[in-house]
């Protein structure tokens, strides 16, 4: 790794790894170098068997490709240490939970927004061979592209999943998360949601999320909002080997030529797909998103019928027969595969007639504290705020300590806590086991304090943060 990509500049750094800004010395492309703390900070890297399960999940995931995904580059261990690393293409762009600091998506945005995260876990899903969301749902590690870019969303790839190491579920409670988050709501709540659009998928994902697919999530997001009923995502790739198992070694093996073919006539297919539109989705101005108006085209007529559709249409996951396809034949199916792309998706938007202008009316979020009692997020800046001087309940994940300019006071920090503002919890007395040393343990675990919520002065804007006196009021959710 460091022989090949000249860092540039350090990204971000949490408990979960660290991000680098670099230049690959091989195509002279800006890459963003990733490195895992698979087992946290203080932890080391992986072994023998586990190294070898990591270099083949990178091997397949190379041959991957999507508009929302982020390609990688290279990967492997660490021959010092064994910590896990992987490379991608560089996105410029602005992380999701920045927009969102400035507004909630429209309902539009985030169908849209949804659709390509579950598009990109079913492909993931047919390469991988087994059903999962292999994708990083978090608002700070979704880039929404800017304009240059050309890129309107992409996501990262979790190899760690793959492992049983990494954070999320393999099943699609983060949707439910996600959703929320782009709502201006917090946490996997359903209440006071409306019956339909992005409110009754989400009603209908609550109750089956465990259970669900892939598949059928997306139908019935097409027939909740209006979208079109989606095709089954294709795999992009072959399998070329059997599913991955932790901590077995898998043989290597070069892949036939039919992985080739199949990757140029999906790629082309695909880059075509995305010619068309790639304007759909563009920061126009910082933390602007436009996305045009997705209208109806049959959608089911019932929930019932929506998953009964989705699972006639799924494709199996399994390996399928190798065969030789020549170049020609190659070039032949691309070019038809993007013509008819390009011509579905012309009789699929047709130009409907011009409604009378009308204003647009600007888009009030309305900021409801948290009842008392209630459990908040770290995030729930406003709300915290509103509740000064109540008892609450912040829960959220331990990022690290962070210390005030003075060094009297130490701060409990949140994943996902960027601005200085955020909410904290403050230690007066950081020694013993309250000490930064002691508490590094928890970092990367779920935890709750309980507490009166006090403000701060933080330049212009108020922070909210809970006293801790003592070890016992850190209480530690993960097991």
């Amino acid at each position: 790794m460091i022989e090949r990509f000249q860092i540039e500049d350090l990204v971000v750094q949490d408990s979960s790894g660290v991000v680098f800004r670099a230049i690959d010395s091989e195509t002279l492309l800006p890459v963003a170098v990733r490195r895992f703390f698979p087992f946290g900070p203080t932890g080391g890297g992986f072994d023998g068997a586990e190294q070898a399960t990591y270099g083949e999940s990178i091997r397949i995931l190379s041959a991957v490709s999507h508009p929302a995904l982020r390609s990688i580059v290279c990967g492997g261990c660490d021959p010092v240490d064994g910590m896990p690393y992987f490379a991608t293409e560089w996105i410029e762009g602005h992380a999701l939970q920045t927009v969102l600091q400035e507004r909630p998506l429209s309902q539009s945005e985030a169908t849209f927004l949804l659709g390509e995260a579950l598009g990109v876990c079913q492909l993931l899903s047919n390469s991988i061979g087994r059903e999962g969301v292999w994708v990083e749902l978090e608002p700070h590690s979704i880039i929404i592209g800017a304009q240059e870019s050309q890129r309107p969303v992409s996501f990262w790839v979790c190899p760690l999943k793959w492992m049983g190491k990494g954070d999320g579920a393999l099943g699609l409670e983060a949707f439910i998360y996600l959703t929320n988050a782009m709502m201006g709501r917090s946490g996997n709540q359903i209440h006071d949601l409306p019956a339909t659009g992005l409110g009754g998928w989400l009603k209908w994902l609550h109750g089956t999320a465990r259970t669900a697919t892939l598949q059928e999530a997306r139908a019935m997001l097409a027939s909740t909002t209006g979208m079109s009923s989606p095709q089954p995502t294709k795999r992009v790739v072959r399998q070329t080997t059997r599913p991955i198992v932790p901590g077995k070694k898998k043989s290597s093996s070069k892949a036939p030529i039919w992985i080739f073919a199949s990757t140029v006539i999906m790629g082309t297919a695909l880059g075509g797909w995305f010619l068309v539109h790639r304007n759909a989705i563009q920061l126009a101005k910082a933390n602007e998103i436009r996305i045009p108006e997705v209208k109806s085209v049959s959608p089911p007529e019932s929930a019932a019928s929506a998953v009964a559709l989705a699972k006639s249409e799924e494709p199996e996951i399994a390996p399928e027969a190798a065969r030789e396809i020549s170049v020609e034949e190659v070039n032949r199916r691309a070019i038809e595969r993007t013509a008819a792309l390009v011509k579905i998706t012309a009789a699929a938007t047709p130009t409907p007639k011009a409604p009378p202008k009308a204003k647009a009316k600007p888009v009030v979020v309305k900021k409801t504290p948290v009842t008392k009692g209630g459990v908040c997020s770290p995030s729930d800046h406003d709300s915290l705020v509103a509740q000064e001087g109540q008892e609450v309940i912040v829960e959220g994940k331990f990022d690290s300590v962070a210390s005030s300019k003075s060094g009297a006071t130490q701060y409990v920090v949140f994943v996902g806590s960027l601005e200085s503002s955020d909410f904290r919890g403050a230690i007066k007395d950081a020694v013993g086991e309250l000490s930064q040393t002691a508490l590094q343990p928890l970092f990367g675990k779920k935890i709750r304090l309980a507490g009166k919520i006090r403000l701060e002065n933080v330049g212009s804007r108020k922070r909210p943060v809970i006293d801790i006196e003592k070890r016992e009021e850190i209480q530690v959710l993960d097991k």
